[in-house]
């Protein structure tokens, strides 16, 4: 689909369109499966990203030039931890990746997104940097999944299982996670456990896609 049909498309269906973000490790991932079970669509950026990058692919070439062949395993795949390792900590490598990386990835999502939306009531465009790229201006909402600095750091060193330094570089390359919680349309608050977070998108959900009649 050429980018002028997709915009054309997305102004039809815009109303149907919602933006998903949040801070690292904040429970994006946890809060979309959620959604997704309430029959929600999710167009996940981190899974095009991984789509747009396999052996062959134009967007590989390009890092590989900008990177270098340490980038790929053995069978030509992208080491994604270790370019996430180069990037991190450096404005100047994260923004190559961003020019080389970003327009492709929000191309196909909205193109994904807007085919959704003719049949679909919600779709959900999950994206960590939603906001860093202005793609707010887009849709027709934004849910941000928040969490407090120290909650953000646990989980992040748990989960990734970087040294304290690795960690908080990531979190340093962002937008800090109360900066998006400021912007948000819907706030989903995710301090507590994951029945408490499906709770609150529960209730997020019936709210604004399935409101009691009378």
């Amino acid at each position: 689909m050429e980018m002028a049909e997709t915009d054309l498309l997305i102004k039809r269906v815009s109303e149907r369109i919602f933006g998903l973000t949040g801070g690292i490790a904040c429970g994006k991932s946890e809060a979309a499966a959620v959604l997704r079970e309430l029959g929600a669509v999710i167009i996940d950026c981190d899974i095009i990203s991984r789509e747009l990058t396999v052996p062959g692919s134009e967007a590989l070439k390009l890092l590989t030039e900008a990177f270098g062949s340490r980038i790929l395993d053995g069978k030509g795949e992208l080491k994604r931890k270790y370019l996430a390792s180069l990037v991190f900590g450096s404005k100047e490598a994260l923004q190559k990746l961003n020019d080389i990386m970003q327009r492709r990835i929000w191309k196909r999502a909205f193109e994904m997104a807007a085919e959704a939306a003719m049949t679909n009531k919600a779709v959900f465009i999950a994206a960590p940097l939603l906001f860093e790229h202005g793609a707010e201006a887009a849709v027709s909402k934004v849910w941000v999944v928040d969490t407090s600095e120290d909650i953000q750091l646990k989980r992040l060193l748990r989960r990734d299982r970087l040294s304290p330094e690795e960690a908080q570089a990531r979190l340093d390359s962002q937008m800090k996670a109360a900066d998006k919680a400021a912007r948000a349309d819907v706030l989903i608050d995710n301090n507590g456990s994951l029945d408490d977070l499906r709770r609150e998108i529960e209730a997020a959900w019936h709210e604004h896609f399935e409101p009691a009649e009378g």
